[in-house]
Formats: C-alpha cells, structure tokens, sequence
C-alpha cells in the first residue's frame, strides 16, 4: 500500500513523504520519497503496474509499482495538482488541477484537464471544451468509454474517450466546486457532488446527484 504522508506515527508534518505498507500487516516497508514538495494526490494503475503522484507545485509524476522507482515526469500543471487517475484498462492517466487560492483572492480561476499516453510518456490532446477555469475532480466510466470531469464553477462535464466530444453536462450552483464524480458499476449514470463554496467553507455538504452519463441530465437526488 502507497501513503502520502506515512500511517500513525509515521505521519509526517508537511504530508509529503510517499510511503510503502505491507497490505496485510501495515507494517512500513521503506519511504520511497521525503518529504520535500507535498503530495495532493495518488492513484495506482488497475493492472498493478504503475502508480502516479500529482504534487501541490504542479507536477505529474509515474512510477513503477515494481520497483519503486521513479520513470517519467509526466509534465507539470500551473497550479497544485487536486486528482489523478487511471484508465480502467491502464493506458491512460488523467490529471487536473485547479487554483482555489484564486477563488480566495476572488481573481478568475485557471487550471486544465490533462490525459496522458502511460506507455509513450506523452500527452494526449483530443478533449474538446475543456474549459480554462480549471477542474478539481476527475472520473473515468468502468466500461472505458467516458471521462467526467467537474470544476470550480459547478460545472461538471462528459466526454467520449474515444472521439474526444463532450457528451453532456450538468451545471450545478455557479459559484460552487464540484468535490467528487464517480461512475455507476454500469457506466449508465454518473454521481457528484457540487457543493457551493459558501457551504464548504462552512463544513456543509449537498445531496449527491445522479445524471445520466450520455447527455448530463440530471436523474434524481440521494
């Protein structure tokens, strides 16, 4: 098990530190990285080849799951890296990130949606409408076939993977981060969670929306 910033007493101060567990005894193996830029995010490749670190300078890092070694800096964002996944088949990595600090400072937020070829190291540009106000949350379809991406404007948008087209989208409250997307086993409907900012900065949450995962149309509430 990879952790971010170590387990009990090994938590570390600044949570940059990448750690390796025994998955049965979570017992610490050794520290892969120390602790120097944070680590925000980290996901490891279903296949169990890889895994991939976004960091809060903006980079985008792939490792080998075998032998714990760097092999590719990937590229970096503008901003703090928020979420990073696999592909369900492992070929593909997404990265987003998004500058909250800006919606602090009430300036224009930036940031972008990457996709990233695992075997060839590069990026890949074939999403259209992705939008420059950056995204913070980012979801792959069990089946392969879509992406759902969602953004500090309340917006959360679907894609084809295949024919780069956005599919649909579904716009929560204007001024809102969309914190959370997950796809149904079926890949049919899509869940999130757009939370104003006025409620996150109060700790409060909102209902979990179903949409359907072709037009973006919202389903029902739970």
């Amino acid at each position: 098990i990879y952790v971010a910033g170590g387990l009990g007493q090994h938590r570390t101060s600044t949570g940059g530190a990448l750690m390796a567990y025994d998955s049965k005894t979570l017992k610490l193996k050794r520290v892969l990285q120390r602790p120097s830029i944070s680590i925000q995010t980290l996901d490891c490749s279903p296949d169990g080849r890889y895994f991939a670190l976004g960091k809060e300078q903006g980079e985008v890092q792939l490792w080998d799951a075998r032998t714990d070694k760097m092999i590719a800096l990937l590229g970096s964002h503008r901003s703090m890296v928020n979420t990073v996944t696999f592909s369900p088949d492992s070929k593909t990595l997404a990265s987003v990130d998004l500058n909250l600090y800006d919606y602090v400072q009430r300036a224009p937020m930036e940031g972008t949606l990457y996709l990233w070829d695992v075997a060839t190291k590069k990026r890949i540009t074939k999403l259209k409408n992705v939008k420059s106000q950056g995204y913070f949350s980012v979801a792959f379809s069990p089946d392969g076939t879509k992406i759902a991406a969602g953004n500090g404007t309340g917006i959360v948008q679907i894609w084809d993977l295949m024919t780069g087209e956005e599919l649909g989208r579904y716009q929560g409250a204007a001024s809102a981060l969309a914190t959370a997307l997950q796809f149904t086993p079926d890949s049919k409907e899509l869940a999130c969670t757009v939370i104003p900012f006025a409620k996150l900065a109060h700790g409060q949450s909102e209902p979990i929306q179903l949409v359907d995962s072709k037009t973006g149309k919202r389903l029902r509430s739970i």
